[in-house]
């Protein structure tokens, strides 16, 4: 985080990343754990969920009561004004921007083995 804030590199190499691993990040599916979890809630016996996960999928299996201790990857924040947006904005925009880099294939690989867990794509290995 203190390099992403500090670094225009930085932040520039998470977001092309980003561009790239944010649709299969998206289309996550919640598991049986997180819809069991949101029918406790539901029922009354779970109050909260806390989870480190910033993949939302608590929140897509049903939970409403979620406090999500390292954030979310679904919303934005400028650093310039402290505005928020829904991800899903942001990649519109971002990708509206750069089509180009949209189009490429060869540099970043989105397969699951690349995938990581916060939605960033690893660079895949040159051979």
């Amino acid at each position: 985080h203190d390099n992403f804030m500090s670094s225009e590199g930085e932040r520039k190499r998470y977001w092309a990343r980003s561009i790239k691993g944010w649709p299969p990040f998206y289309r996550a599916r919640p598991n049986p754990t997180h819809t069991a979890i949101a029918q406790l809630e539901q029922m009354g016996r779970v109050r909260r969920v806390i989870t480190q996960n910033v993949d939302g999928l608590h929140q897509k299996a049903g939970s409403t009561r979620v406090i999500e201790l390292h954030g979310t990857n679904h919303v934005v924040r400028c650093m310039g004004c402290g505005m928020l947006s829904d991800r899903n904005d942001h990649q519109r925009l971002i990708a509206a921007v750069n089509h180009w880099w949209m189009k490429q294939n060869t540099i970043f690989s989105v397969a699951p083995e690349w995938q990581k867990f916060d939605g960033d794509a690893k660079a895949a290995q040159s051979r």
